[in-house]
């Protein structure tokens, strides 16, 4: 039995710490996937490990990843408009940007087709979600079409919900889109 829970990556220093929010367990890496490959192997060895009363104990049953939009300082909020237009600034390559979805379209079976600046497109099935807490609303056909890319690049279905592009990169290819970047 397999079971899909949360990885969030981020650098530290040198290196890359990992976390599964929804047991608290962590570890790091030299690179984004190795963090994650010592994180699936931690996860691993704690449902070896865990009694099954444990495991229910330290199991968090729902936890959303999402973005928030926050006032800081000062500074003027910068409409959609001129948020799309400063994404509109030229050829994205692997050596000046980071890869981004640039197009996102709904189709049957709470399945979206996704295309990133580097070429990768297909379609991610999101049926696991559909029908679960917030994800409640993807049963209405009407709402689930509306699958957009949201101005800071997550792809959203309104203000509420959203789902991280680089999630859905990994979900389609494999990879991480940050691990195709080369270094500084």
């Amino acid at each position: 039995m397999t079971r899909q829970l949360t990885a969030i990556i981020e650098r530290e220093g040198d290196g890359y710490v990992s976390r599964c929010p929804e047991l608290d367990v962590a570890s790091q890496g030299a690179t984004a996937n190795e963090a994650r490959d010592n994180l699936q192997e931690a996860l691993t060895l704690f449902f070896e490990t865990a009694s099954p009363t444990e495991i229910d104990r330290c199991l968090r049953k729902e936890v959303y990843v999402t973005r928030v939009d926050v006032a800081v300082g000062g500074r003027p909020r910068v409409s959609a408009s001129e948020s799309v237009r400063v994404r509109e600034r030229g050829p994205v390559t692997k050596e000046t940007d980071a890869i981004h979805a640039v197009e996102a379209q709904s189709r049957a079976g709470h399945r979206i087709w996704l295309r990133y600046s580097d070429g990768a497109a297909g379609e991610v099935d999101l049926s696991d979600l559909a029908g679960r807490g917030v994800f409640q609303v993807w049963n209405d056909r009407d709402f689930f079409s509306r699958v957009h890319i949201a101005p800071h690049g997550a792809i959203a279905w309104d203000d509420e919900i959203e789902l991280c592009a680089d999630a859905l990169y990994q979900r389609l290819t494999g990879k991480l889109p940050f691990d195709l970047k080369p270094a500084p």
